[in-house]
Parts: structure tokens; C-alpha cells; sequence
């Protein structure tokens, strides 16, 4: 970014804020070396395109990264190699309309997500509170419609595969519900500002109904962690799979 860029969407955000750590954040986990003199001039340009502060640019930034990583995980289940998989993505980047998918992806997060807000009593006992929040999991949203659309794409293969459709946004955002209402409350916990996080787990099995576990023997699990608020209204920062010991 040039010193007009930055100082157009810093605005009044400090630059070891929050919101710059964020960025700093996402492009420490973008392209690989070789590939990142090809591709994250081209991230950075997306980026800049309508993000309001620094914390919407790295949203962008990941949907990008997003973008790439799904069209070279394609590649390779064609059957080219790793590499060369990565190679051909960054060729192909150029040729894809980022967004124009990030604007059909926000079309379906507000269909799904833009409802009443949710909100829960916080002064409910652990018991209640858990309740209280699965009876909302179909409306829980995860801050930002751009977060939503690049968590569905950067975590859409993780999710069970019988919960994959195609439609990565939905199938995504479904998983998400599914694990809130039904899962298994694995931490209550108080954060330091007064917020409280609620983390819901759901085993990942095989078709025979066993858990599935990596080579270390840890098990899988979907897991949703669910923030509420100090006003008690609720935000999903992120979902995904991981792996537990037993």
C-alpha cells in the first residue's frame, strides 16, 4: 500500500490498534513466498476497494486469499500436484470476478443473517443462557458480511460432507446452526471485558458412525464460539473444525 492508502483508510484507527493488528494479521497468513510478488499486489488493490477501516480491508483480504486457496484445492482434486496446483490458481486469479462473488456471497448473508438482531439476558444462570442462545442459532451472524463470506469459503471443506451442497455460504452458515442448537457446551467462560464466551462442539464422524481423529489420535469436532456481549446481543467470531485429545 502506497502512504495515501494507508492514510485514507487509517482514518482516526492508531496504527498499533486493534484494527491495524487485524490487518497485519491477515496479510502474515497470505501467499506463499514464491506466489506473493504475483498475488498480493492484486489482494491489496481488492482490499482497498470499499473497505471503511482497516478491519473491513482485512476482511477483503482474506476473501481474496479465500478465493485462491478454493481454486487451487480444485486444481488439485483434478489431479495436478500441490505446486503446480498453486501456480496455475495464480494465473487463473486474474480472470476471476472476486466481486462479483463477494457481492452474490453478501446477498446470501443477508438473506440468512439479517434478521432481528439476537440478544440474550445476562444476567441469566449458565444453564439458561446456553438456551437462550441455541433457541437463536439460526440468526447468530458472525459482525460483518464480508467476515461471514470469507469464514464460509476459507472453512467450507471442513464442514461434514453431507452438510456440503455447494452453496458455501448456506451449507456453511447451516453447519454453523446445527453445531449451536445441538452440540455440546465445551466452555462458559468470563472475559476480562465483561463479555462471556460460549464455546458449542459436535463430534465429526465417519460413515460408520465413528469419530474421525487426525494422526496424533486427537478427535474431530465442529466448533462454534459465540461471544455475548456486555449488552447482551450476540456475535459468532468464527467456526470451523479442530482437533481435541480425548
Amino acid at each position: 500500500m502506497t502512504d495515501q492508502d494507508i492514510a485514507q483508510l487509517r482514518g482516526d484507527h492508531p496504527r498499533d490498534g486493534d484494527q491495524w493488528q487485524r490487518v497485519a494479521s491477515a496479510i502474515n497468513q497470505g501467499f506463499s513466498k514464491k506466489l506473493d510478488g504475483q498475488l498480493h499486489p492484486a489482494a491489496t488493490r481488492f482490499s482497498l476497494e470499499d473497505a471503511a477501516d482497516p478491519r473491513e480491508f482485512a476482511y477483503r483480504y482474506e476473501y481474496y486469499k479465500a478465493t485462491y486457496d478454493e481454486l487451487a484445492r480444485s486444481l488439485r482434486e483434478e489431479g495436478l500436484g500441490r505446486q503446480r496446483a498453486a501456480q496455475e490458481a495464480a494465473q487463473r486469479m486474474p480472470t476471476v470476478d472476486v466481486a462479483d462473488r463477494l457481492e452474490a456471497d453478501h446477498a446470501v448473508v443477508e438473506q440468512l443473517r439479517g434478521g432481528e438482531p439476537t440478544h440474550v439476558d445476562m444476567d441469566l444462570p449458565p444453564d439458561g443462557l446456553e438456551q437462550a442462545v441455541r433457541a437463536q442459532a439460526g440468526n447468530i451472524e458472525m459482525g460483518h458480511e464480508t467476515a461471514t463470506a470469507y469464514h464460509a469459503r476459507k472453512h467450507y471443506n471442513e464442514i461434514l460432507d453431507d452438510e456440503r451442497s455447494g452453496n458455501i455460504v448456506n451449507d456453511y452458515l447451516n453447519s454453523a446452526e446445527l453445531t449451536i442448537r445441538d452440540g455440546e457446551v465445551a466452555e462458559l467462560s468470563l472475559l476480562d471485558n465483561g463479555a462471556k464466551r460460549l464455546t458449542i462442539t459436535r463430534p465429526v464422524l465417519d460413515d460408520t458412525g465413528s469419530h474421525i481423529n487426525n494422526k496424533r489420535g486427537e478427535l474431530a469436532y465442529m466448533r462454534a464460539i459465540i461471544i455475548i456481549r456486555q449488552d447482551g446481543s450476540l456475535v459468532m467470531p468464527t467456526y470451523g473444525r479442530t482437533y481435541m485429545g480425548e
